[in-house]
Protein backbone atom coordinates (compact mmCIF):
# COMPACT_ATOMS: atom_id res chain seq x y z
CA UNK A 1 0.00 0.00 0.00
CA UNK A 2 1.43 3.45 -0.92
CA UNK A 3 0.64 6.76 -1.99
CA UNK A 4 3.01 7.20 -5.10
CA UNK A 5 3.29 8.41 -8.62
CA UNK A 6 4.71 5.75 -9.71
CA UNK A 7 1.82 4.39 -11.74
CA UNK A 8 0.01 7.53 -12.66
CA UNK A 9 -3.00 9.26 -11.41
CA UNK A 10 -6.60 10.27 -12.25
CA UNK A 11 -5.94 13.89 -11.51
CA UNK A 12 -2.63 15.32 -10.45
CA UNK A 13 0.11 13.33 -9.57
CA UNK A 14 -0.37 10.74 -6.79
CA UNK A 15 -2.60 8.11 -6.71
CA UNK A 16 -3.33 5.38 -3.52
CA UNK A 17 -1.63 1.97 -5.10
CA UNK A 18 -2.49 -1.25 -3.81
CA UNK A 19 -0.83 -4.69 -4.89
CA UNK A 20 1.80 -7.06 -3.46
CA UNK A 21 5.29 -6.91 -3.45
CA UNK A 22 5.99 -10.74 -4.00
CA UNK A 23 6.00 -12.79 -6.85
CA UNK A 24 2.80 -15.27 -6.45
CA UNK A 25 2.61 -14.03 -3.00
CA UNK A 26 -1.23 -14.10 -2.24
CA UNK A 27 -1.28 -11.19 -0.07
CA UNK A 28 -4.45 -8.36 1.00
CA UNK A 29 -3.73 -4.77 1.06
CA UNK A 30 -5.39 -2.47 2.96
CA UNK A 31 -6.00 0.82 3.23
CA UNK A 32 -8.50 2.38 5.91
CA UNK A 33 -9.60 6.02 6.09
CA UNK A 34 -11.60 7.17 9.18
CA UNK A 35 -14.07 10.23 8.49
CA UNK A 36 -15.58 12.54 10.95
CA UNK A 37 -19.11 12.95 9.30
CA UNK A 38 -20.58 15.20 12.31
CA UNK A 39 -22.26 17.73 10.31
CA UNK A 40 -22.97 16.05 7.60
CA UNK A 41 -26.51 15.07 6.67
CA UNK A 42 -26.30 12.67 3.66
CA UNK A 43 -22.49 11.80 2.81
CA UNK A 44 -21.56 10.86 -1.21
CA UNK A 45 -18.55 9.11 -1.69
CA UNK A 46 -16.66 9.73 -4.80
CA UNK A 47 -13.48 8.07 -6.04
CA UNK A 48 -11.86 7.42 -8.70
CA UNK A 49 -10.38 3.52 -9.28
CA UNK A 50 -8.41 1.64 -11.65
CA UNK A 51 -7.71 -2.05 -12.34
CA UNK A 52 -4.03 -2.99 -13.20
CA UNK A 53 -5.05 -6.08 -14.78
CA UNK A 54 -5.68 -7.39 -11.69
CA UNK A 55 -8.14 -10.63 -11.34
CA UNK A 56 -11.75 -9.78 -9.54
CA UNK A 57 -11.77 -11.13 -5.67
CA UNK A 58 -15.44 -9.70 -4.98
CA UNK A 59 -16.42 -8.91 -1.85
CA UNK A 60 -19.62 -10.07 -0.90
CA UNK A 61 -22.31 -8.11 1.12
CA UNK A 62 -22.30 -9.45 4.26
CA UNK A 63 -20.17 -7.48 7.42
CA UNK A 64 -17.21 -8.99 7.61
CA UNK A 65 -14.29 -7.97 9.80
CA UNK A 66 -11.77 -9.21 6.97
CA UNK A 67 -12.20 -10.19 3.84
CA UNK A 68 -9.75 -11.76 0.93
CA UNK A 69 -11.43 -9.44 -1.65
CA UNK A 70 -10.97 -6.45 -3.70
CA UNK A 71 -13.43 -3.50 -3.26
CA UNK A 72 -14.16 -0.67 -1.00
CA UNK A 73 -16.22 -1.28 2.00
CA UNK A 74 -17.24 0.93 5.09
CA UNK A 75 -17.58 0.63 8.90
CA UNK A 76 -19.43 2.47 11.67
CA UNK A 77 -17.42 0.96 14.35
CA UNK A 78 -14.02 0.09 13.35
CA UNK A 79 -15.03 -3.62 13.39
CA UNK A 80 -18.34 -4.99 11.35
CA UNK A 81 -17.60 -3.66 7.38
CA UNK A 82 -19.90 -3.55 4.48
CA UNK A 83 -19.50 -3.53 0.64
CA UNK A 84 -19.72 -0.44 -1.12
CA UNK A 85 -18.49 -1.37 -4.28
CA UNK A 86 -16.46 -4.13 -6.00
CA UNK A 87 -15.32 -4.89 -8.78
CA UNK A 88 -17.06 -6.66 -11.69
CA UNK A 89 -15.34 -9.19 -14.29
CA UNK A 90 -16.99 -6.47 -17.31
CA UNK A 91 -14.98 -3.09 -15.61
CA UNK A 92 -12.38 -1.65 -17.80
CA UNK A 93 -9.07 -2.24 -17.34
CA UNK A 94 -6.04 0.23 -16.88
CA UNK A 95 -8.92 3.35 -16.85
CA UNK A 96 -9.74 4.99 -14.41
CA UNK A 97 -13.60 5.01 -13.33
CA UNK A 98 -15.28 7.23 -11.04
CA UNK A 99 -17.70 6.07 -9.09
CA UNK A 100 -20.71 7.71 -6.59
CA UNK A 101 -21.81 6.25 -3.36
CA UNK A 102 -24.95 7.87 -1.15
CA UNK A 103 -23.28 6.62 1.86
CA UNK A 104 -26.71 7.38 3.68
CA UNK A 105 -28.58 5.67 1.28
CA UNK A 106 -26.42 2.41 1.52
CA UNK A 107 -26.43 2.25 5.07
CA UNK A 108 -30.20 2.28 5.62
CA UNK A 109 -30.85 -0.23 3.06
CA UNK A 110 -29.05 -1.83 5.43
CA UNK A 111 -30.77 -0.84 8.56
CA UNK A 112 -27.28 0.80 9.87
CA UNK A 113 -27.40 4.59 11.29
CA UNK A 114 -25.07 6.68 10.11
CA UNK A 115 -22.50 7.56 13.22
CA UNK A 116 -19.83 10.95 13.43
CA UNK A 117 -17.34 8.78 12.44
CA UNK A 118 -16.85 6.39 9.48
CA UNK A 119 -14.09 4.26 8.71
CA UNK A 120 -13.70 3.39 4.73
CA UNK A 121 -11.84 0.73 3.78
CA UNK A 122 -10.05 0.66 0.31
CA UNK A 123 -8.21 -3.09 -0.48
CA UNK A 124 -7.02 -5.61 -2.91
CA UNK A 125 -6.55 -8.79 -2.68
CA UNK A 126 -4.02 -10.87 -5.53
CA UNK A 127 -1.14 -12.73 -6.23
CA UNK A 128 1.53 -10.36 -8.24
CA UNK A 129 2.88 -7.13 -8.22
CA UNK A 130 2.29 -4.10 -10.61
CA UNK A 131 2.02 -4.41 -13.55
CA UNK A 132 0.32 -7.81 -13.35
CA UNK A 133 -2.26 -7.20 -10.64
CA UNK A 134 -3.01 -4.12 -8.39
CA UNK A 135 -5.56 -1.51 -8.53
CA UNK A 136 -5.40 2.48 -7.32
CA UNK A 137 -7.38 4.69 -6.05
CA UNK A 138 -7.79 8.61 -6.52
CA UNK A 139 -9.79 11.62 -6.07
CA UNK A 140 -10.99 10.10 -2.74
CA UNK A 141 -13.86 12.74 -1.09
CA UNK A 142 -16.87 13.10 1.15
CA UNK A 143 -19.98 15.52 -0.14
CA UNK A 144 -22.66 16.49 0.20
CA UNK A 145 -25.49 15.00 -1.77
CA UNK A 146 -27.09 17.82 -3.88
CA UNK A 147 -30.89 17.93 -3.28
CA UNK A 148 -33.42 18.72 -6.17
CA UNK A 149 -36.32 21.27 -4.59
CA UNK A 150 -40.03 20.45 -6.50
CA UNK A 151 -42.35 23.06 -6.40
CA UNK A 152 -45.96 22.69 -7.04
CA UNK A 153 -48.87 25.03 -7.37
CA UNK A 154 -52.63 25.53 -8.10
CA UNK A 155 -55.53 28.22 -7.79
CA UNK A 156 -58.42 28.21 -5.67
CA UNK A 157 -60.72 30.26 -6.06
CA UNK A 158 -63.20 31.93 -3.08
CA UNK A 159 -64.34 29.61 -1.10
CA UNK A 160 -62.43 26.48 -2.29
CA UNK A 161 -61.01 23.88 -0.13
CA UNK A 162 -57.42 21.92 -0.86
CA UNK A 163 -56.00 19.41 0.98
CA UNK A 164 -52.43 17.76 0.53
CA UNK A 165 -51.34 14.49 1.59
CA UNK A 166 -49.02 11.99 1.49
CA UNK A 167 -47.22 13.92 -1.03
CA UNK A 168 -43.81 11.01 -1.80
CA UNK A 169 -41.48 11.30 -4.49
CA UNK A 170 -39.54 8.50 -5.51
Amino acid sequence: VRVTSAHGAAAGSYALILDTTGENLNNLSEATWTIDLQGQFRPVLRFKEISFGDEVHAMNGAPFTSTFSDGVAFSVDGNAFYRLWTPTVNDPVNVWTERVIDLAVVASGLGIQLQNTLYLRFQQYDNFPLPQDGRGFDEISITQAIFQEDWYSFTLADGEKASIKGLTKS
